[in-house]
C-alpha cells in the first residue's frame, strides 16, 4: 500500500513539474520549484479558508440587508484609508529585510517599534478630529471611528503576516489563515442559529476578530526570533515606507476613491451601488491571489533568490496564465449577482470588463514589488508612476464615465492601470534589480 501511494505521489510530482517547467519556460531549479511549493500551499490553504467563511458571509450579507451592509462597508472602505500611514509600507519592507538580514530578529523587532508608534499616533489624530474627518470624508462620526479601530487590526494583521513570511515559515502562514477563518465561522454559525438581529457593527466585529486572531499567532511564531531593535533599522524601515506609501495613497485615491466620486457625480448613488457590487467580487480576487503575491511570495523572493529571474518567471507566468483571472471574475460576479437576489441588474460586458481590471491589477502590483527589490530609488520610480497613473485614470474617468457610467469607470481603471504597467516594465528592463532595502 505505501509503495503505491509512493509511486502515486512520485507520478503527481512529475506531471507538475513538467506542467510548471512548461508555463514557465525553462527546467524547474530548486527556487524555482520551492516558490511554487511555497504559492501552492499558501494559495490552498486560503481557498479553504474561504470555502470555510464564503456561505456563512453571504448569507450574513441577506440578513444584514443593503443599508447595514452597506454602513459595513463603508467602516471597511473608511478604514483603508487610516491602512496606508499606519502601515507605511511596512509589508513590503520587513519580509524583504528579515528574509536578507544576517540579524533578522533585530529586524523583527524594529519592524514592531515602528508599528507601536504609527498605530496609536494614527488612532490618537484620527480620534481627535473624527468630526471635522467625518464631514470632509462624507460619513457618520460612528462609522470614522470604528474604521480607525479595523485599520488598527488590518495593519496588524498585514505587518505580522509580512514577518512570519520573512522568516520563510509559509506553512504556518497557511495554516493561520485557516485557523482564522474557523474562529470567524464558529461564533458566526453560533449567532445565526440562535437568530441575533444582525447590525453592521456585528459583522465588523467579527471580521475585525479573524484579523486579530491571525496577527496574534503570526506574533505567537516570531516572538522566540526576535532581538532588540536597532534605531537604525527603524530609520530604513521608516524612510523606505515614506517612499512607498506615496505610491500606495496614490494607487488607492485611483483605483476607487475617484471612481466612486465620479459615478456619483454624474449617475448618482444607485450606480455607486452598482459598482459596489460588481467590486466584492474585485475584493475576494484581490485580496487572495494578488496579495499572496505582492504581500508574500516576491518580497521574499526578491531577498532570496535571483530577483532578475524571478522577474522572467513572474512575467511568463503573467502572460500564460494571468489571463484566466478575466472568465473567473466574471463567473464570480454571476454567482454574487445570483446571491443578490436580483436587486442589481448583471452585464457579462461589465463583468467582464471587471476581469480585465483584476488582470490588469496583477500585472501592476507584481511590476510594483519588482521595482521595490531596487531599493529606495525603485520605490521612488514606482510612486511617481502611481501619480502618473491617478492622473490618467482622472482623465479617463471625466471622458468616459459620463456616458458609460460604470463600464466607463472599469474602462478608464484598466487604461491607467495599462499604461503604469508598461511604464513598470520599461524601467524593470532597462535597470538590473539589487536585493537590499538601501
Amino acid at each position: 500500500m505505501s509503495s503505491a501511494v509512493t509511486r502515486a505521489r512520485a507520478r503527481v510530482a512529475s506531471l507538475v513539474d513538467a506542467l510548471a517547467a512548461r508555463l514557465l519556460g525553462g527546467p524547474l531549479t530548486g527556487g524555482t520549484r520551492s516558490f511554487l511549493a511555497n504559492f501552492g500551499y499558501l494559495l490552498s490553504s486560503d481557498v479553504i479558508a474561504t470555502l470555510i467563511t464564503f456561505g456563512l458571509s453571504t448569507y450574513v450579507v441577506r440578513l444584514l440587508g443593503p443599508e447595514e451592509f452597506g454602513s459595513a462597508n463603508l467602516v471597511i472602505g473608511t478604514a483603508q484609508l487610516f491602512v496606508v500611514p499606519m502601515l507605511l509600507g511596512l509589508h513590503a519592507a520587513a519580509a524583504r529585510e528579515i528574509a536578507s538580514s544576517p540579524a533578522p530578529g533585530r529586524v523583527l523587532s524594529s519592524t514592531l517599534v515602528l508599528i507601536g508608534c504609527l498605530l496609536p499616533a494614527v488612532v490618537l489624530v484620527g480620534t481627535v478630529t473624527a468630526t471635522p474627518l467625518s464631514t470632509a470624508l462624507g460619513v457618520p462620526r460612528t462609522v470614522l471611528l470604528w474604521s480607525l479601530g479595523f485599520a488598527a487590526v488590518t495593519t496588524l494583521q498585514i505587518v505580522t503576516q509580512a514577518m512570519l513570511t520573512g522568516l520563510r515559515l509559509f506553512a504556518r502562514v497557511g495554516r493561520h489563515n485557516v485557523v482564522a477563518a474557523v474562529a470567524y465561522a464558529v461564533p458566526t454559525a453560533a449567532l445565526l442559529v440562535t437568530r441575533v438581529t444582525w447590525t453592521y457593527a456585528l459583522y465588523v466585529l467579527l471580521s475585525a476578530m479573524r484579523l486579530l486572531v491571525f496577527a496574534g499567532l503570526c506574533l505567537k511564531d516570531t516572538a522566540p526570533s526576535m532581538e532588540w531593535p536597532q534605531r537604525a533599522l527603524v530609520q530604513r524601515l521608516a524612510r523606505f515606507g515614506a517612499v512607498y506609501s506615496v505610491g500606495s495613497v496614490a494607487y488607492l485615491f485611483a483605483l476607487s476613491s475617484i471612481d466612486t466620486l465620479m459615478l456619483n457625480a454624474y449617475h448618482g448613488v444607485s450606480a455607486v451601488g452598482l459598482y459596489g457590487a460588481y467590486y466584492a467580487a474585485f475584493n475576494i480576487v484581490a485580496s487572495r491571489v494578488t496579495k499572496l503575491v505582492s504581500d508574500v511570495l516576491l518580497p521574499t523572493a526578491s531577498a532570496h533568490g535571483n530577483p532578475s529571474a524571478m522577474y522572467g518567471r513572474v512575467a511568463r507566468t503573467f502572460v500564460v496564465v494571468g489571463w484566466l483571472a478575466v472568465p473567473a471574475a466574471a463567473l464570480l460576479c454571476r454567482l454574487l449577482f445570483v446571491v443578490y437576489g436580483g436587486k442589481f441588474e448583471f452585464s457579462w460586458v461589465t463583468a467582464s470588463l471587471l476581469g480585465l481590471c483584476i488582470y490588469m491589477h496583477l500585472g501592476v502590483t507584481m511590476s510594483a514589488d519588482l521595482l521595490v527589490a531596487k531599493g529606495l530609488r525603485g520605490v521612488s520610480t514606482t510612486s511617481a508612476i502611481s501619480l502618473v497613473t491617478a492622473v490618467a485614470n482622472l482623465g479617463g474617468n471625466a471622458l468616459l464615465i459620463p456616458a458609460y457610467s460604470v463600464d466607463g469607470s472599469l474602462l478608464a481603471t484598466a487604461a491607467a492601470s495599462l499604461a503604469g504597467l508598461m511604464l513598470r516594465v520599461a524601467v524593470l528592463r532597462r535597470q538590473p534589480v539589487v536585493t537590499r532595502v538601501t
